[in-house]
């Protein structure tokens, strides 16, 4: 059973990015493989943003108990 403190502050995914080309006068200019080491996926990119999003997926918004009527 996972305590409070694991369902809070979730430990961060662990990557391993592979470059396959990287351009040292536009660091835009930059694509690779980004493997989750947890589940095995892979995923490709093709410059700078879609790297970063890779490694920086958006999060699921916390729900917020609404209060019931009495």
């Amino acid at each position: 059973m996972e305590t409070a403190h694991q369902i809070a502050f979730p430990l961060p995914a662990t990557f391993v990015v592979r470059l396959y080309r990287l351009d040292g006068a536009r660091a835009a200019n930059i694509a690779g493989i980004v493997e989750d080491v947890a589940s095995g996926h892979q995923s490709a990119f093709r410059n700078a943003r879609e790297l970063l999003a890779l490694l920086n997926p958006p999060r699921p918004r916390r729900s917020r108990a609404t209060p019931q009527a009495p």
